[in-house]
């Protein structure tokens, strides 16, 4: 069907091409979701008939808040993730800290006097 029987014509607009033709460009204002879909290109001249098709995608307003959201979503559930092992692995170390009888309590002056230099 032409564009004129489907569109509203206060919404089209026709402008010349950047080559100077006649109707070559086809702006349709506030473009919704009912103005997508496959639009085909009918070129007559006295000898030939061309036709072109093409698909013609309405994007959302918000079309590029969707992948932000995501973005930050995946970066707080991984700050969290990050934050909370941390936090296991921190108290897992206190507690074994606490346990723990190493060596420092001993006196290593006394065990090997010989092999030992003292400072003074």
């Amino acid at each position: 069907m032409p564009i004129a029987e489907l569109i509203n014509a206060t919404r089209i607009t026709y402008s010349p091409n950047d080559k100077k033709v006649p109707n070559g460009t086809i702006l349709i204002t506030n473009a919704g979701w009912t103005d997508r879909g496959n639009y085909t290109c009918v070129i007559t001249t006295l000898s030939n008939t061309f036709e072109r098709f093409t698909f013609i995608r309405v994007k959302d307003v918000y079309a590029a808040l969707w992948p932000f959201i995501g973005i930050v979503v995946e970066v707080l559930l991984l700050g969290i993730i990050i934050f909370i092992f941390e936090k296991r692995r921190a108290k897992a170390e206190f507690e074994e800290s606490d346990t723990d009888q190493g060596n420092d309590q001993k006196n290593t002056a006394d065990l090997n006097k010989d092999s030992v230099r003292q400072r003074k």
